[in-house]
This record gives structure tokens, C-alpha cells and sequence, in this order.
């Protein structure tokens, strides 16, 4: 305030001396000084990050301007994906006499969250931020965007591509040796006939000779093997992903033994439904319930706060999540296309109806995570008022139990 008065001395002095030296001008015109109009402006200049205060005489146009800075804001980046959580950065340099306050959302107007938020899964993060610069009795309010992307494994840096090996010469085949001929085998020489002799004693026939065993074929010299082509170097292992969702259940009964496939499906059991399908750690540990309507002891507590910390369901406002109310295709739709960003899922095809039953949510899910391209249920469906005449007995099987191995 002291400068202000400082600033209205002057002024006063200036516009004197004007009317003094040129009584004709157009100070003197308008009575001169005499009767001094100052007014106090303030405006906030964006493209300075800063806030002019300045004392603007009404009756000559001097202007007296003093400037203090209101920058302040959030910032993203790219990171390689290495496990660790990843989140916003933030500065501000504004002057004391400015005050500076901020709300934050993962969506537009959506201001729910009180700090930045932390990533670990590969994907793409908006961060939507208001700031209010506060001088004196004056509000100025700026808005922005913050990103912040976590690049897949696979997309950490090129990987060079791999010289193909030269092909190794085909070795010549050897020639097969010649079979040694057999010898021929002798003939036994004729019995010569015995001359007629009176009664000659009959001499004894000469054992013939044995005939001469043939010599062994030798056998063939085996033909050498050929050398094993060397085996590839092993590729490394590529750096853990996300969890793997195929043999993952998603859908549980009442503990009845049934399914109740036409109820309708509440916000809480989308929250179980998707948040298993997202995997990852549950946030179930005392003072991470953030909506006033869902008690820490409740089953579905760690469910809800997992799929909040994830971005993919933020409540319905005011600090409520509604968990008891039953779903509508819209905010199936938002749900399903979020998990497909996140966990690069292929698109999944939504029912045309106002509310979502539990049957049709079983449907969505295994489109979702391609399980409807299984040859079929591998186990039956493991409820008592789900039939294998039903439409969606195959979904209930397949996300109910491990069925698509």
C-alpha cells in the first residue's frame, strides 16, 4: 500500500509540472491536475507469467507499472519402462506477494485428486491442472496440460537388426564304395565212373569236397554325419509386461453356486471385474479409500482404489463412487476403451441396451481379452442357473475358470 501512495506523489507531481509548462495542452484542457483521477489496474499477463499493477492517471494517461511474476505449473516426460513409478513434476516461481493455488484431475474438470498421481504400466498420462494466482484482492486463473508417457519394453530404443548367419556349404555326400563281386564258386569236379570189373568190390565213393564258404561282404562304411549347424544364441529375455490375463478369473458367484446371469451389474462388481483384469498390486492398505462411500472394511475397498490409482473409474463426484448402483453402457464403454489403452487390448463390442446385466458384462470381458476366439469352454461353467443352451454360457465358462489354456 506505501508504494501505491508513492506511485499517486508522483503522478500528481508529473501531471502539475505538464500543466505548468503548457497551460494550452490537454491537461490544462481538462482543468490540469487540479482535480487528479488516478485508477489502479491490474492485469495478468500469460505470455510474461506475470501480473501487471499499474496507476494509471485518467486525465493525462501517465502510467506508473510495477510487475511480479506468477509462474507456476506441472510438467511430464518420456520414460523407458523399467518397473518404477513415474509421475509429474511441478515448480513454481512466482514472487511472495503472489499466492498460488492449483486443482488437479486425470480428466477435465474433474478435479478429485489432491497430489499428482504415480504410473507404472506403459501408456499414455494427461495430468489437467487449474491455477489460481492471487494478488491483493484480484483472482487469475490459468489452466494447462501436463503429459507424461511410459514407453513398452519393445519400444525402449531400435534394436539393431540381427546379420544373417551365412548358410554353411553343403559338405559333398560321399560316394558309396563298390560291393566287392563274389567269387565264383568252384565247381565240384565230376565222380569218375568205376571201370567194369567182375565183381569188383565197390570202392568207396570219395566224400566231395566241401564247397568253399564265400568270403563276408564288407560292410559299408557308415557316411560321416554332417557337423551340427551351430545353435542360435539365445535372444534375451524381454523385460517383464504386464500381467498375462488368459487364465485369469474374473467373474466369481454369489456363493450359492449361482451366477445370477440377468442381474443387473453394480459399480462395485465392475470395479472387481476390471480391476482383476487390470492385475497389478491392490491398494487395500488403511487410508487409501478416497470416496466417502466406500468403507475401508468393504470387499470391493481395494478394487475401487486400484482402478482410482489407475485413472480407469474416478467417481461420480463429490467424493462418492456410488458402488451399489447398477452400471450403464456408458460408463461401460468408458471403462472398456481406458483397460484397452492401458493393457493394448483389441476393442471389445458393447450391448445396445440403458443398463448392463451380468451376463452381458461376461460377454464384453472375453471379447475384451480375446477369449471368444477359444475353440470352446474347455470346462463347463462351474454355476448351477448357467445352462450350455445359453448365449453366454461359453463367456461365463471361460472367465470363470481356467478354460482357454
Amino acid at each position: 500500500m506505501q508504494k501505491r501512495w508513492i506511485y499517486r506523489a508522483i503522478a500528481v507531481a508529473v501531471c502539475a509540472a505538464m500543466a505548468a509548462v503548457a497551460p494550452s495542452s490537454a491537461a490544462s484542457v481538462r482543468g490540469g491536475c487540479n482535480h487528479l483521477r488516478l485508477e489502479l489496474v491490474m492485469e495478468y499477463e500469460p505470455e510474461e507469467r506475470r501480473i501487471k499493477e499499474a496507476e494509471v492517471c485518467m486525465d493525462c494517461g501517465l502510467e506508473l507499472a510495477d510487475y511480479y511474476a506468477a509462474d507456476a505449473g506441472f510438467t511430464g516426460g518420456e520414460y523407458a519402462y523399467d518397473g518404477d513409478p513415474h509421475g509429474f513434476g511441478s515448480f513454481d516461481n512466482s514472487d511472495p506477494e503472489v499466492t498460488v493455488s492449483v486443482r488437479l484431475g486425470l480428466h477435465e474438470g474433474d478435479w478429485t485428486l489432491t497430489s499428482t498421481p504415480e504410473f507404472i504400466d506403459p501408456g499414455e498420462y494427461v495430468l489437467y491442472y487449474e491455477i489460481d494466482y492471487s494478488f491483493f484482492y484480484s483472482v487469475f486463473t490459468e489452466s494447462g496440460t501436463a503429459r507424461l508417457t511410459i514407453l513398452p519394453p519393445q519400444q525402449t530404443g531400435p534394436e539393431p537388426e540381427p546379420e544373417p548367419e551365412p548358410e554353411p556349404e553343403p559338405e559333398p555326400e560321399p560316394e558309396p564304395e563298390p560291393e566287392p563281386e563274389p567269387e565264383p564258386k568252384p565247381e565240384p569236379e565230376p565222380e569218375p565212373e568205376p571201370e567194369p570189373e567182375p565183381e569188383p568190390e565197390p570202392e568207396p565213393e570219395p566224400e566231395p569236397e566241401p564247397e568253399p564258404e564265400p568270403e563276408p561282404e564288407p560292410e559299408p562304411e557308415p557316411e560321416p554325419e554332417p557337423e551340427p549347424e551351430p545353435e542360435p544364441e539365445p535372444e534375451p529375455e524381454p523385460i517383464p509386461g504386464p500381467v498375462p490375463v488368459t487364465n485369469r478369473t474374473l467373474f466369481y458367484g454369489d456363493g450359492s453356486g449361482n451366477f445370477r446371469p440377468g442381474d443387473a451389474l453394480t459399480r462395485a462388481e465392475l470395479a472387481a471385474v476390471a480391476a482383476r483384469t487390470l492385475g497389478g498390486k491392490l491398494c487395500g492398505t488403511p487410508g487409501t479409500t478416497r470416496f466417502s462411500d466406500v468403507p475401508e472394511s468393504a470387499w470391493y475397498a481395494p478394487y475401487v482404489a486400484r482402478l482410482a490409482e489407475a485413472g480407469v473409474m474416478l467417481g461420480v463426484g463429490d467424493g462418492l463412487f456410488e458402488p451399489g448402483r447398477a452400471v450403464t453402457t456408458g460408463e461401460l464403454t468408458l471403462v472398456v476403451e481406458r483397460l484397452g489403452t492401458l493393457m493394448d487390448l483389441y476393442p471389445a463390442p458393447l450391448p445396445d441396451s440403458g443398463g448392463v446385466t451380468r451376463a452381458e458384462a461376461a460377454e464384453v470381458f472375453a471379447a475384451l481379452l480375446g477369449r471368444d476366439r477359444c475353440p470352446g469352454p474347455q470346462v463347463p461353467a462351474p454355476f448351477a442357473d448357467v445352462s450350455p443352451d445359453d448365449a453366454f454360457y461359453a463367456a461365463v465358462a471361460e472367465l470363470s475358470a481356467k478354460a482357454c489354456q
